[in-house]
């Protein structure tokens, strides 16, 4: 018997039967012979991680994306403002979409706020769409914003991965999978291994946490789906320290995962 059995932590959930393989074992390795390995409780240590992230970000979008950004695309980076008109911004707000120009309720419209469209220079239908195109343009995320949002991932990708290649060069089970299963339970965790999850694992939390405010994509439900996804692999795998075969993971597909 253990005294986990009938807990979300029962062993059947979490080893194959057969294999004796336990979270009392964990515990023996860990307490008693001095081995170090991943212990569930080590994850709070990412909210300091998730902080410096965060700050890392906003320090990153500030100081070096956006100027990067309105340096490379020039005056790609500027949209240009719509004449001021307050009906036809009155009008916008009710309908976006560009109304039908000729026919007799926006020439009424047009007639009876003519002193207005004149002060704007909207004196006739092809400078009344163009209007039309820049307000909506106003409300889509310029490309200062895409440019930093897609380098700062960019450049935490590229990191992620070097930093996968300097935990896992010296490894043995990099170069044969045997060895991801040979010892355990009794598998000592280094710090390399140790970091790679803590700063795999909050980097996509950040990801989850700042989902709302980022550029909204065509695939953004697939997106939400895949943090969760990562977070909730990353985490139970760390716990059941199967961290080498995630490791692997890690490694192969940096992009993705």
């Amino acid at each position: 018997m253990s005294t986990y059995d009938g807990t979300f932590w029962d062993n059947s959930l979490w080893y194959p039967p057969g294999d004796h393989m336990s979270w009392e074992q964990f515990e023996d390795a860990d307490t008693n012979q001095g081995i170090k390995l991943a212990r569930p409780k080590d994850l709070f240590n990412c909210v300091y991680y998730i902080g410096f992230i965060l700050i890392f970000r906003l320090f990153y979008e500030k100081f070096i994306g956006r100027p990067l950004a309105k340096y490379f695309l020039g005056r790609k980076s500027q949209r240009k403002l719509p004449a001021e008109c307050q009906p036809l911004e009155l009008l916008y707000l009710t309908n976006k979409s560009t109304p039908n120009l000729t026919s007799s309720v926006f020439i009424n419209f047009y007639q009876q706020n003519l002193k207005d469209f004149k002060k704007a220079g909207l004196t006739n239908n092809r400078k009344i769409s163009n209007w039309y195109k820049r307000r909506r343009n106003l409300e889509r995320p310029d490309l200062v914003k895409k440019f930093s949002e897609t380098s700062y991932r960019f450049i935490w990708y590229v990191f992620l991965w070097f930093w996968s290649v300097y935990a896992l060069y010296d490894k043995p089970w990099l170069y044969d999978t045997l060895q991801c299963w040979i010892g355990f339970p009794y598998q000592e965790l280094d710090f390399e291994i140790y970091f790679l999850y803590m700063i795999q694992l909050s980097f996509y939390c950040t990801l989850a946490l700042s989902i709302m405010t980022d550029i909204k994509r065509k695939d953004f439900n697939e997106q939400i789906i895949h943090h969760f996804a990562t977070i909730t692999l990353l985490s139970f795998s760390y716990m059941a320290n199967f961290y080498r075969v995630g490791s692997l993971v890690l490694i192969i597909n940096p992009f993705e995962v």
